[in-house]
């Protein structure tokens, strides 16, 4: 199983992504407070 995870991930520099699921945002703590 292990194998099969590593086989299948991609590692990119930088924010930049082919990928449109995934759209990291800033979180801050400030948000939380609320």
């Amino acid at each position: 199983l292990g194998r099969q995870q590593l086989s299948k991930l991609k590692v990119y520099a930088g924010a930049e992504h082919p990928h449109a699921a995934q759209q990291p945002t800033t979180y801050t703590f400030d948000q939380v407070a609320q």
